[in-house]
Formats: C-alpha cells, structure tokens, sequence
C-alpha cells in the first residue's frame, strides 16, 4: 500500500532545482518508506530508472562501483552489460559519444526522511479535513468546541498507538487488531535491535 507523503514534494522541488546535477540522497531510519517513495517518484517522474540494492547485488556488480569509478568508461561498459542494459549501453556509448553525455552528478544534496506525521496519517486514513480544521482553530485561536475536541483526540491517540511506520498504518486501514499491529512494530523494533548490535556487539 502505498501513501502520500510530504517528502515527494521535496524531491520534486530537488529535481527542479539541481536540473541533473547534484544526486540525491534520502536518509531515515529503516521502515519508514524510503525505498516506497524513491520507487515511486523514480517511476513517476523519470522515464527509466533502476534498482539497486547493494545487500542483494553480485559482487561483481559492487566491485565494479569499487575498482572502476576512476575510469567511466569502463564502469559503464561493465555496468550495463551486467545490468542487462546492453541496448542503451550501445546507444549511448559505442556511437562515440563516449561519456560527455552522460551527466555524472559532482555532489549529491542530503534529505532527511521520517516516520509518517500525524497529517500523513490523517491522509492514509482517508481524512482530508481534521487536520485543516486543527490548522484553522489555531490560527484563529478559535475552539472547536467539546465534542469536536474529543473526536480529534480520539483519532491522535489512535495514530500515538498505530505510530508512524507505513507498514503499521497500513496494517491498520487494513483493519488489522492492535494486537497484529503491535506485533509488527516489535518486529520493525527488533530489526533496530539487530543494527545497534552491529555497532555494540557487547551492550
């Protein structure tokens, strides 16, 4: 399932902005959607793109970025004859054109990624007016009054016990328990115990 998030619009505003000459780099915690929202805009904003995912790549492939990233022209003949990208390969390399027409990023701009907010929940649940009403009451310093109050808290206690990891929310619109949704995060939860074990093997 896959959400609306804030962060598009900042990749959006990148691509804009660098017009090709700066990569990107998107940085969070594991399970917050950075893979999801990468793909995503990968597929909608790009006519190509391609996935690697260095844990599940051939050391050939991971080697190459290693020994031949000093000669481009040989990283790239490599590269996509290894990726099974002979045809573009061809097309744009052995016609001449060598590698000046391949624009190689110089510098790459970092964003910061995390967990879903409370508006982003509120979109992933289908609610497009809570959070405007909220916005609203507080720039008018004007109260919603008790009822209305208590159902907005409601739904904030709810997202505080869901939280903000998509696979969470999702499992939650889904209509799963709260008992299979905590089972989930124990899960995500774990898979941080085994990173911070990587780094402190001893505590």
């Amino acid at each position: 399932m896959t959400f609306k998030r804030k962060i598009y619009d900042k990749l959006l505003k990148w691509k804009e902005l660098s017009a090709g000459t700066s990569a990107i780099l998107l940085e969070g915690a594991r399970r917050i959607g950075k893979s999801t929202i990468v793909e995503q805009f990968a597929s909608n904003e790009y006519d190509d793109f391609m996935i690697l995912d260095f844990a599940r790549e051939s050391e050939e492939v991971k080697n190459n970025f290693v020994q031949n990233m000093d000669d481009l022209d040989t990283f790239f003949r490599n590269f996509f004859l290894m990726m099974s990208r002979l045809l573009f390969w061809r097309e744009r390399i052995w016609k001449g054109k060598n590698v000046k027409d391949i624009l190689i990023p110089s510098e790459e701009y970092r964003i910061k990624m995390y967990p879903m907010d409370f508006e982003e929940y509120l979109w992933a649940v289908g609610d497009m007016v809570t959070y405007d009403a909220i916005k609203n009451a507080y720039e008018k310093r004007k109260p919603l009054g008790d009822a209305i109050h208590r159902k907005i808290m409601k739904t904030f206690r709810t997202y505080m016990v869901v939280g903000g990891m998509p696979q969470a929310v999702s499992a939650f619109v889904e209509g799963k328990t709260f008992a299979q949704i905590d089972f989930i995060k124990r899960n995500i939860l774990h898979l941080y115990e085994e990173d911070l074990a990587e780094y402190d093997i001893d505590n």
